[in-house]
């Protein structure tokens, strides 16, 4: 029984994909979700973000499924990261330390964003400035306060 919806961000770069899911996620569904997002790597979706804002309750069924939806992906050079602002979510992953695992993004932009930064950090010597674009590309998207 299918307790979630997906839908896919259009609008990307090749290589990232960007989907939003949305209802319950657990072991009823946990296996097809995590069917479904290795599809879309497979399709070319190397860097996958997944939007959980809308989702009401994940469990460990689930979250075991993201962890292999990860190797899947950095077994072909790609990555899977998260937005998510829900406090009881968060929490969920801070206590299984899965939040060291995962990039958690503020917004679809903001993914992009890391990733251009990080491919041209790749071109101009190593991850160290890849983190500084990030930041800097970060810093003049958010408002300036008067």
């Amino acid at each position: 029984m299918k307790k979630y919806e997906l839908a896919r961000v259009e609008g990307l770069d090749a290589s990232l994909d960007a989907v939003r899911v949305a209802g319950e996620v657990d072991i009823d569904c946990a296996q097809a979700l995590r069917e479904e997002l290795e599809r879309i790597v497979r399709e070319g979706g190397l860097h996958v973000l997944v939007d959980i804002e809308q989702v009401r309750h994940l469990d460990s069924f689930s979250l075991g499924a993201f962890v292999g939806v990860r190797q899947f992906a950095r077994g072909r050079g790609g990555s899977l990261s998260f937005i998510c602002s829900n406090p009881l979510l968060r929490r969920l992953f801070s206590m299984t330390n899965l939040d060291k695992l995962f990039a958690f993004h503020d917004s679809v932009e903001d993914f992009q964003a890391a990733h251009l930064a990080e491919r041209r950090a790749d071109a101009a010597g190593g991850p160290d400035r890849a983190l500084e674009n990030a930041a800097r590309a970060r810093l003049e998207r958010t408002p300036k306060v008067s």
